[in-house]
């Protein structure tokens, strides 16, 4: 897996596929990151932030990681008007600048109709 907690300012990411292995997911908080497909492989992957202790985390951050959340699903479906006002007040991070950047390249340039929401990282 490429480097991607340096490209998006986390500190621990997991995979679909480990979130959905973990025995009390409901302890802790994920914050969706993006779905990608990594150089070399067909498939692409969702993945997520730990965030941290669900109990340890204040209600001000649960909001905030609602309204990010809500701009992935925006994002997602090319409503990327409403998907990075929804960016603009979910915080300040990284990751947050990254869909806000893509927000506005995907409003002056429109992907096609095809556009599944991928995100393709050419690093190994």
């Amino acid at each position: 897996m490429p480097p991607l907690n340096k490209y998006f300012g986390t500190s621990v990411i997991i995979s679909s596929n480990v979130y959905n292995r973990l025995r009390k997911p409901e302890e802790f908080l994920f914050r969706e990151l993006d779905t990608i497909r990594v150089k070399g492989k067909d498939k692409a992957v969702t993945i997520y932030e730990v965030v941290g202790y669900r109990e340890e985390i204040t209600s001000d951050e649960k909001e905030k990681i609602e309204k990010f959340e809500e701009g992935i699903k925006l994002y997602k479906e090319m409503k990327f008007e409403e998907a990075e006002e929804n960016f603009k007040v979910s915080g300040s991070s990284k990751v947050i600048d990254i869909y806000i950047e893509r927000c506005k390249r995907f409003i002056s340039k429109r992907p096609d109709e095809n556009w599944d929401g991928v995100y393709e990282f050419d690093e190994k």
